[in-house]
């Protein structure tokens, strides 16, 4: 980021020379790259202009050029600057003038023709290191003046490294705020008034937003009757000074409070925008779009556009596009002014290779608080310097207003930290020059302001406390304290991670740990499983994604056990797994495990079996008992991606059914996949659900004084009821005094009819203050029966 030192002083009163200014940066963690002094490194520089311009004889691109420098004689100088033009006002050394690298100006024969001086570019005049051409100046400059006295002023240009998590350094302004916050200087903010014409922006542009994920505002102002005009030579020469090359009077305007506020804005000719409305919305897939560098894209449906009705007229956040750019003879201009979502323009720019001031800054973040200031100030600039009327107004499609949470600081906190005795005031203040809101206090709330976003922790709060305090003057501590106790929520959510594992453990599984890279290949092993995670830079073909699923790295552990004749296969882990949509990446936490082999150990006095459906979900229904799994309850159907067999496990709470989990046998199709041609048995729980379940806290009851009342129920059903259906009515009806119901018989054949089936169920009641009767019983048995009936069809089997 390059930075004027003249152009500082707009904004604070700097008395440090550009050396000492310099060092300021580097206490304050803005790195300096280099200090470039510019301008004014000549003599005998005038303004002259070009009277005739002739092509040299024998030279394929040498002018023979006529130059009046005082309106009194000619002076004949070659150029070969392709620009050179009759009529042009430019930059002359005279014979005799020293230029800033140190060349000195004589007379000198080419061809035979002696030239008497040259015409300077921008680089010979050490302005900028554009050399192209020669610099054109405006025709109004008064000829023979010296140079100086219209632009190259000596000025001190800053390198600055800005690092990722502080866009508000790539201004001038949050520049500014550094040297108001460690000198105490105030900071002084420019002119943004903007005189405003009786007729409203609204009647003549309308903005509508498609995609509100990745643009959070988008502002405009209509200006009408500009007149489109070289910029002034101050403008010119602090946008020289910065790298960017001035084009016209409005351009130059967008450009220049770019570099002040550090906020992009965009100027397009309004007429060029059909029906005065503006549609931001995402490319649809193979459109392309021609952008003002004259090269033409092809997008995908992940890249932001800027659209009228009919047409596409930017990227939005990158560049805008030929069909709506500003040209000489624009009259009427809508000026833009927006926030877009970081990520969006990160990946468009890299992925169509254009690298511009404004994805630089959009692709970092900024201030969608200060759009209303950028904008104004913009406008008030092209009304001073193209004329032109502004619309009352701004057209401002913002959504959903920015929220700043404030964030707790401890004054204890900061000093154990930093080592340091510092006072709350101490710390407030510096707090408060960076324009945070303070509530004064030991433990105060931090409100930052909405420039600095990179202040989301207490620990940056801390961290900007040291910065101002300075780092030179924190000790070296001769003893350090480490604190071995995680803070309560970590240390808390680790501990029920390893009490859910404990449970799997006591069940008899063996936990594994699996890398999160996988190869390409896993992710379409398990259908319609989404998008994955590629590594840019994978260190093997075998870690070249982020895993989506736990299933491709436990069907490979099983398989290197069965290699190893182990084929009684116990695994789970606790995994984290990613995926993404078009937009967006997320993680999350799963618990999955498979099971495979013999049910049991083997045992000479008994028969062994194969793992089946009953013994997965005994085991299932085994962990959700022991982690408190409230109103669990397993769901049989089918999952056509890649179980033969599978189930969803659902926690019920408030008549709404919340998925857990899924069950079931793996499909063969995708278990030989990976070479695996035995059974798998699989399961997968939500991590984050599991964890909402905090089973460790745990109440002790006595045990019954009173005895239980037990019952026996016999249903007959219809073929297509399950058992869990049933249990579930029984459950529902028997009142608080039921305290248990177990599933002990399913019978078919005669006496019932073809397509029935009986199944039978012990029902336990009991009161802890009581014994109850037999008249409490049966009243809840009659409920039971009446529910059974009327939601499964279930009648009492008679014989």
């Amino acid at each position: 980021m390059k930075i004027s030192y003249n152009w500082l002083k707009d904004y604070v009163d700097i008395e440090q020379t550009p050396e000492e200014l310099g060092e300021l940066f580097n206490h304050l963690g803005l790195a300096v790259d280099g200090i470039d002094e510019i301008g004014a490194g000549w003599t005998n520089v005038v303004v002259g202009k070009v009277v005739t311009c002739e092509p040299v004889p024998k030279s394929k691109h040498l002018s023979i050029c006529t130059i009046d420098v005082n309106g009194d004689e000619l002076l004949n100088i070659l150029c070969g600057a392709p620009n050179v033009t009759a009529n042009l006002t430019v930059a002359v050394a005279m014979v005799g003038a020293k230029l800033s690298d140190g060349m000195e100006i004589t007379r000198r024969k080419i061809f035979g023709i002696e030239s008497e001086g040259m015409l300077c570019s921008e680089r010979e005049l050490g302005l900028s290191s554009e050399a192209s051409g020669i610099l054109e100046l405006p025709s109004e400059l008064p000829l023979g003046s010296a140079i100086e006295e219209h632009l190259g002023k000596r000025d001190w240009i800053f390198d600055l490294e800005v690092t990722f998590n502080r866009p508000d350094w790539l201004s001038h302004i949050g520049v500014a705020r550094e040297i108001s916050t460690s000198t105490g200087e105030p900071i002084k903010l420019p002119e943004s008034a903007v005189t405003e014409s009786d007729l409203s922006c609204a009647d003549k542009i309308a903005i509508e937003i498609l995609d509100f994920d990745n643009c959070h505002r988008y502002a405009a102002r209509i200006i009408e009757g500009i007149k489109i005009a070289p910029s002034p030579l101050w403008m010119q020469d602090r946008l020289r000074a910065v790298g960017v090359r001035p084009i016209n009077n409005v351009v130059d305007v967008t450009n220049y409070v770019l570099m002040e506020t550090g906020h992009p804005l965009h100027a397009f000719d309004s007429h060029l925008v059909q029906d005065g409305k503006i549609i931001v919305r995402t490319a649809e897939k193979g459109e392309k779009f021609t952008t003002l560098d004259d090269k033409e894209h092809k997008l995908v449906e992940s890249d932001l556009l800027i659209s009228d009705p009919e047409k596409a007229i930017a990227l939005a956040g990158v560049m805008g596009g030929q069909n709506s750019e500003i040209k000489d003879d624009t009259h009427d201009v809508l000026l833009e002014c927006a926030c877009f979502e970081p990520t969006g323009i990160r990946v468009t720019s890299r992925d169509r290779a254009i690298r511009t001031e404004s994805s630089h800054r959009f692709e970092r973040g900024v201030d969608v608080e200060n759009i209303e200031f950028v904008i104004n100030r913009a406008a008030s600039l092209i009304n001073e310097l193209a004329g032109g009327n502004t619309l009352k107004g701004i057209a401002d499609n913002y959504p959903q207003p920015n929220k700043i949470d404030s964030i707790k600081l401890r004054t204890e906190r900061v000093n154990a930290i930093l080592a340091t005795d510092l006072t709350s005031k101490q710390i407030a203040d510096y707090l408060i020059s960076l324009g945070c809101e303070i509530s004064h206090g030991d433990i105060m709330d931090v409100s930052p302001p909405s420039y600095r976003g990179d202040l989301e922790r207490e620990i940056d709060l801390i961290e900007e406390v040291a910065r101002l305090y300075g780092y030179n003057n924190i000790g070296t501590a001769e003893v350090s304290i480490v604190p071995l106790t995680p803070e309560p929520s970590v240390g808390r959510k680790k501990q029920r991670i390893n009490a859910i594992k404990q449970t799997l453990v006591e069940l008899g599984m063996h936990e594994c740990i699996n890398l999160s890279l996988v190869p390409a290949t896993d992710s379409i092993r398990i259908p319609n499983s989404g998008s994955s995670l590629k590594i840019l830079n994978p260190l093997s073909d075998d870690m070249a994604e982020l895993r989506m699923s736990p299933l491709p790295s436990l069907l490979r552990a099983a398989e290197r056990n069965h290699n190893a004749s182990q084929r009684d296969i116990r695994l789970f882990e606790w995994a984290n797994c990613f995926s993404a949509d078009k937009l967006n990446n997320f993680e999350s936490a799963k618990l999955a495990g498979i099971l495979s082999g013999n049910s049991k150990p083997e045992f000479w006095r008994e028969k062994n079996a194969e793992i089946d459906y009953y013994d997965v979900k005994g085991l299932i229904n085994q962990f959700a008992v022991k982690n408190s799994l409230d109103n669990f309850e397993i769901i049989y159907y089918h999952i056509v991606e890649y179980f033969e067999i599978g189930c969803k496990m659902v926690a019920r709470s408030e008549n709404k059914e919340i998925d857990i989990g899924i069950f079931g046998k793996v499909d063969p199709d995708v278990t030989q996949q990976l070479n695996v041609d035995f059974p798998i048995w699989y399961f997968e729980f939500n991590g984050e659900a599991l964890l909402e379940h905090d089973a460790t806290m745990r109440t002790i009851t006595e045990l019954p004084r009173y005895p239980s009342a037990l019952r026996d129920l016999a249903f007959v059903v219809d073929e297509s009821v399950l058992s869990g259906s049933l249990e579930l009515v029984i459950s529902k009806n028997g009142g608080e005094l039921l305290k248990e119901v177990e599933f002990f018989d399913l019978f078919r054949g005669n006496p019932m009819e073809k397509g029935k089936k009986s199944l039978a169920y012990h029902l336990t009641f009991r009161d802890n203050n009581r014994t109850l009767s037999d008249t409490d019983v049966d009243s809840l048995i009659f409920e039971v029966i009446s529910a059974a009936k009327a939601e499964v069809g279930a009648v009492i089997r008679s014989g």
